[in-house]
């Protein structure tokens, strides 16, 4: 049994799906420097590499001004991350409602579990038990590439061909599983509402969706269950597109947001390229990082 100094350490050795969005938005940068914060070194003014005032030193020195310490003023950030907590919340809590009306809740399960390992087992028994239809926080850990992730919902097809209203342009096969990440966001969509756009933010979510099912349909496998998915899917707070020249929206449970991965390959985006070269470039960070530097810059 793993100890919870142990599954740290193999949770760090990992690679969290979330992780991969600063190079997919090609912002290495901040990854660098997110692992020097970490290592509790800062970047001074001239770019030189120094140890983090502590939070004791501060005190001491504005006491020392008879200064008062104030609270951290909420950034724009905050407030997006507590909005996109709150629409979450309110998807699940609708989900659950529907699922009552239909006498169907207890085809929804949720997991408690907070050991990677441990959540990602239950995870597999609960699929292989096949009594529900849609899993919430469950953790999943592809171990061919070395990544892991909390996908918002995991789901069976016929769950989707139920709840979803408009019916899906695409082979959704109702006994396998499928990853939906839950976005409290406007999502646009092109070609008349059957894929999901291309614009940068949409591709970090698209990294953070096939991580995930790429994950599941390996832990599947692994356990001999034939799950090769090629879809993942958004489900956003509203849904906007152009069909015969007028602008469609719709709301979350109208439609989903398809993400047709080997359409996407087809059409020049290599996600399984993608994120084995994010994959790479992390590793190197976390074993070489002590040889990079910012004046000059000697990593590309």
């Amino acid at each position: 049994m793993l100890t919870r100094g142990s599954e740290n350490k193999e949770k760090n050795n990992l690679i969290s799906a979330t992780r991969i969005g600063n190079t997919i938005k090609n912002d290495k940068i901040i990854d660098y420097l997110d692992l020097l914060d970490e290592k509790g070194l800062t970047v001074t003014n001239n770019l030189l590499i120094t140890k983090k005032r502590s939070i004791s030193d501060d005190f001491t020195n504005l006491n020392e001004n008879n200064s008062q310490i104030t609270k951290r003023k909420k950034t724009s950030f905050d407030y997006i991350a507590e909005n996109g907590y709150i629409f979450e919340s309110d998807i699940i809590k609708y989900i659950k409602q529907e699922m009552t009306k239909n006498n169907e809740i207890k085809k929804l399960i949720e997991l408690n579990e907070t050991n990677i390992n441990l959540n990602c087992n239950l995870t597999i028994k609960t699929i292989k038990e096949n009594k529900h239809t849609i899993i919430l926080n469950s953790i999943i850990i592809n171990k061919s590439n070395g990544t892991w992730g909390k996908p918002d919902l995991i789901v069976k097809g016929s769950w989707i061909n139920k709840y979803i209203h408009d019916i899906i342009s695409i082979d959704i096969d109702m006994n396998k599983w499928y990853i939906i990440d839950i976005k409290s966001s406007t999502i646009n969509l092109i070609n008349k509402g059957e894929d999901v756009s291309s614009k940068l933010l949409y591709s970090v979510y698209k990294s953070q969706i096939y991580i995930y099912t790429q994950a599941l349909n390996y832990l599947m496998n692994e356990y001999g269950f034939k799950n090769d998915v090629k879809y993942g899917f958004i489900l956003g707070k509203r849904y906007k597109y152009v069909l015969n020249n007028n602008q469609i929206i719709k709301n979350s449970f109208d439609c989903l947001g398809v993400i047709d991965f080997k359409k996407e390959k087809l059409n020049g985006i290599d996600w399984e390229t993608t994120i084995n070269n994010s994959i790479d470039w992390i590793n190197d960070l976390r074993k070489n990082w002590k040889d990079f530097t910012l004046n000059p810059i000697n990593k590309d």
